[in-house]
Formats: structure tokens, C-alpha cells, sequence
């Protein structure tokens, strides 16, 4: 029953245009921290526009921190 709501950042970008024509691939990795214990069961991921997640709190290596924290 406990929740964390947090937003990911994204931290890389892998364009492949080896083909001649499109459809050509983009691939995007989100990245972070979840805090693990014990009774950890799992992560939920919903896709939100960038507005609604830009009050969230950002994960990082120490945990949550307010989204207007600087890094």
C-alpha cells in the first residue's frame, strides 16, 4: 500500500538511420532511483504529459528530492 510518485529523467538518445528510408528507430532511456527494501514489490510506469509531471519530485541517487531542486 505505500506509494512514491516520482518523475524519470531522461538520460539518452540512440537514433539508428542505418536504413535507407524510414521507418528508421529511436530509442529513449528513462532513468531512476527507487528506493529498495524488503518488502519491495514492484515499480508501476505511467506515461503523463511533461506539465503534470513537472511538479513531481525527481529521484536521485540519494532519494527524492523537490522537482525545482537543482541536481
Amino acid at each position: 500500500g505505500r506509494e512514491a510518485r516520482a518523475a524519470l529523467t531522461l538520460d539518452g538518445l540512440h537514433l539508428d538511420l542505418r536504413a535507407e528510408a524510414p521507418p528508421w528507430s529511436v530509442d529513449l532511456t528513462w532513468r531512476g532511483w527507487i528506493a529498495r527494501c524488503p518488502a519491495y514489490l514492484g515499480a508501476e510506469l505511467d506515461a503523463v504529459p511533461a506539465g503534470q509531471a513537472a511538479g513531481l519530485p525527481v529521484s536521485g541517487e540519494h532519494g527524492l528530492r523537490d522537482g525545482g531542486e537543482a541536481a
